[in-house]
């Protein structure tokens, strides 16, 4: 329990440091051992937090959990947010406002489970429109649910349903849609192709539900689309 409130209270004071705007790129891709030479690094709040709760040292999983949140609020802090909904929202965290604990938790269970960078970019998104109000709760958690659950690799097919230019299953990944599908991106609707006077198959239709289209213009996968 001190463990998480110590977490919590390192976040709402990382989302007020802007150190981690100095935070490069070519940092976040270097080596772990390369990434903490940096002062910027370890005078970050919750980095600190994590690698005093390691207590005997940094685990693999920490190691992780660092990088993830690094990038995480690299994105956050380099993002858009109205500085009047940021304060708002670090008040509620320190007033120890249990939904604000929850929020909090949501977002470190992600990202200790995230191994890819741009999910927890996504995320830092999604964080972001929320602080600003443009997101409800339930939308949060939706849209955060359905990160920690899809693959990177269907990323590019969903954008491209998102654009128009996939438009049904016909010579498509069907594992993809499948998938898409059950995380609720998309909606199937189904139609009979004829092919010559006796074959048919089935086909279906594609198009964004209101989540998907959600994710893909709030989250705005950096995936490049051929």
């Amino acid at each position: 329990m001190e463990a998480d409130n110590k977490l919590v209270q390192s976040f709402s004071e990382t989302i007020l440091n802007d150190s981690t705007k100095d935070v490069s790129v070519d940092m976040l891709e270097a080596s772990f051992d390369t990434l903490f030479e940096s002062e910027i690094i370890k005078d970050i709040p919750i980095v600190s937090t994590i690698m005093a709760i390691g207590k005997t040292g940094i685990m693999l999983k920490n190691r992780n959990l660092i990088r993830q949140t690094l990038q995480f609020m690299h994105e956050l802090n380099n993002g858009t947010i109205i500085n009047e909904k940021k304060e708002k929202f670090v008040e509620r965290i320190k007033n120890g406002d249990k939904k604000s604990q929850k929020e909090v938790d949501r977002i470190m269970l992600i990202l200790e489970s995230t191994i890819d960078l741009e999910k927890s970019t996504i995320l830092a998104k999604f964080v972001v429109a929320y602080i600003n109000e443009q997101l409800s709760y339930t939308e949060f958690q939706e849209l955060t649910d359905t990160l920690s659950r899809s693959y990177l690799s269907d990323m590019e097919m969903l954008l491209k349903i998102h654009s128009g230019q996939i438009k049904d299953t016909s010579s498509q990944e069907l594992y993809r849609i499948e998938r898409l599908a059950g995380l609720g991106f998309i909606n199937r609707m189904p139609y009979t192709v004829t092919v010559g006077s006796e074959y048919t198959r089935q086909e279906s239709y594609l198009e964004m539900s209101y989540i998907g289209n959600l994710f893909c213009e709030i989250g705005r996968p950096n995936i490049p689309v051929m």
